[in-house]
């Protein structure tokens, strides 16, 4: 294994963990939009996906949580539900990289170093997503809140949402899933390319196996039916043989007993004509 492959896989999975947490950090705080006012200025209030804070400055917050889902406001509702598909995509895409990693012992076996490659790719694949899911929700609550910031019809008296830091957190977040992504996508196109005369070499060492384990079995298939055509008729001769008790010994030796005198009858000569005729007045 190459040590650049090793590198971009585990900074891959580096900053998926590191997203993962941020991601995460972006959904539960509640500082989305912050706001101070002049009026009460020991108090400050945050605005988050699942309550509202009202901070004092002597450091004593109080939460509320929000009391119906389709009574919050249309941006705040796509935010938590993407946030949340954000979250679980990451955590998935971290889920199947880890055990792609060449340092991973397992799927170590050269046959399954596709299946290696392909865990790693679907990691990739999910990080790119939670990204694109992270990145789409903060931005949106923040082009909103821009918009809302200068709006000229509001008076100027009139107190304004701001960014919180869990926006900044989204987007670290998103920037370092995307990062992640290409790093383990990276990863398996280069693995892929140096792999890929091993594999193809070992694919056709297993086909030549495979044909060769092929023509042994049908050698010893052929072999069987002869050894049954020329047995068959042996077995049927001494069959009495082996009913009266004797055994294939007894057998082996009758046939070979049976093969001597039949060779050294052809060795005798013929009789002749005159001894025959002879032998018939003799009669």
């Amino acid at each position: 294994m190459e040590p650049g492959v090793c590198v971009l896989e585990l900074l891959g999975v580096f900053f998926s963990l590191s997203a993962c947490f941020c991601s995460l950090l972006t959904t539960v705080t509640s500082q989305w939009l912050t706001l101070s006012t002049d009026l009460l200025p020991t108090e400050s209030f945050e605005l988050g996906l699942w309550e509202t804070c009202v901070v004092q400055d002597v450091g004593v917050t109080q939460c509320r949580p929000y009391d119906s889902l389709l009574g919050l406001p249309p941006d705040i509702r796509l935010a938590r539900v993407l946030m949340c598909t954000a979250v679980a995509a990451g955590v998935a895409g971290l889920t199947f990289a880890i055990p792609g990693i060449y340092l991973v012992n397992s799927c170590k076996r050269t046959e399954t170093l596709e299946a290696k490659r392909t865990l790693k790719m679907l990691g990739g694949i999910l990080c790119f997503v939670a990204g694109v899911l992270g990145l789409v929700p903060v931005s949106y609550v923040a082009h909103l809140t821009v918009l809302r910031f200068f709006d000229e019809s509001v008076p100027s008296v009139v107190p304004r949402w701001e960014f919180g830091n869990a926006l900044f957190f989204g987007w670290t977040a998103g920037c370092l899933h995307l990062f992640a992504g290409f790093l383990l996508i990276a990863s398996c196109i280069y693995l892929q390319d140096d792999q890929w005369p091993l594999l193809q070499s070992l694919a056709l060492y297993r086909a030549h196996l495979m044909r060769s384990e092929r023509s042994s079995h049908r050698r010893t298939d052929v072999l069987s039916n002869r050894g049954l055509l020329f047995g068959g008729s042996q077995s049927r001769h001494n069959v009495d043989l082996r009913g009266n008790g004797f055994g294939t010994d007894c057998s082996s030796r009758i046939t070979i007993s049976a093969v001597i005198v039949w060779s050294f009858s052809r060795a005798l000569p013929p009789p002749s004509s005159t001894a025959v005729h002879m032998s018939g007045l003799n009669i």
